[in-house]
């Protein structure tokens, strides 16, 4: 819904008006479910990191959202199932950063790659106990579900919500990490800055604008960032970046000045299921 636009080469209408874009399992799930739930009473984050040779940039983003001596992080071998199980109830915030897995086949078979092994969907509902606004799961398909018959859709974020949180910001095909760390920490940044001036989160409109943020960065805004980041060299940098521009732009050589994300394809999996009533 978010990217629907008349024009591609323009942000679309409903992100560039700061509307706020909503996913829901079932109208009753919203209605009845997330809308009847008070905010949760933990001020802290969770940040869930373990440790993936195939991955390389994404972990990184959860020391950077993790707040030092508010907040908790458990990384490599210390992110296992069972200290998620343990450690999420006490979170108003929990951040998953790693690979997922959806299974169209049973849904409910999807599941959460931890250090220990894997922490499917249907254990999720059976084990996990949350009071949580919000949570992010940066991985891919995390998103998806698979529709049953009366229209009820299941995996990972249904789970989710009836673990006990109003909101999950999950993706619907294969991220790139990337794109999916400079979105994430852009949207940490945007409900810290909304939360610290209204006293409340809102996903949906951090999720919003940091999509737009990230389709209108250039190639030389993202090369700047990434040498912070400190794990590439500057040619294996820009070799990286011409090698996400030939995916929407088949052998050409991206330039400073492009937009490096404005294609949907990079922007646009990210959802929030989920939401909280406002006021």
């Amino acid at each position: 819904m978010g990217a629907l636009t008349p024009d591609p080469s323009f942000a679309p209408p409903l992100l560039s008006a700061d509307k706020r874009i909503v996913y829901a399992p079932s109208a009753s799930v919203l209605l009845n479910y997330c809308y009847q739930r008070s905010p949760s009473p933990h001020p802290s984050l969770l940040a869930v990191a373990p440790a993936d040779e195939k991955l390389r940039f994404i972990q990184a983003a959860a020391e950077t959202v993790v707040a030092p001596g508010r907040d908790r992080l458990l990384r490599d071998a210390d992110a296992t199932s069972e200290a998620m199980i343990a450690a999420a109830g006490q979170h108003r915030i929990v951040a998953f950063f790693g690979h997922a897995v959806f299974d169209r086949r049973y849904p409910m078979s999807s599941r959460l790659v931890l250090a220990d092994g894997s922490l499917h969907a249907s254990e999720i509902v059976r084990r996990l106990r949350m009071h949580s606004d919000l949570i992010v799961l940066a991985a891919c398909e995390s998103g998806r579900g698979h529709v049953l018959r009366g229209d009820e859709i299941m995996g990972l974020s249904r789970a989710l919500l009836y673990a006990g949180t109003t909101s999950v910001l999950a993706t619907l095909w294969p991220v790139h990490e990337i794109p999916t760390r400079l979105l994430v920490e852009h949207f940490f940044h945007q409900i810290r800055q909304h939360s610290e001036r209204n006293g409340d989160l809102d996903p949906a409109l951090g999720l919003a604008r940091s999509q737009c943020w990230l389709r209108e960065l250039t190639c030389a805004e993202i090369y700047e960032t990434m040498t912070t980041w400190g794990a590439e060299t500057g040619t294996s940098i820009w070799q990286e970046l011409c090698a996400l521009w030939q995916m929407t732009h088949p052998n050409e050589t991206p330039k400073d000045a492009d937009r490096l994300f404005a294609h949907p394809f990079f922007w646009s999996p990210y959802i929030l299921i989920g939401d909280r009533r406002r006021g």
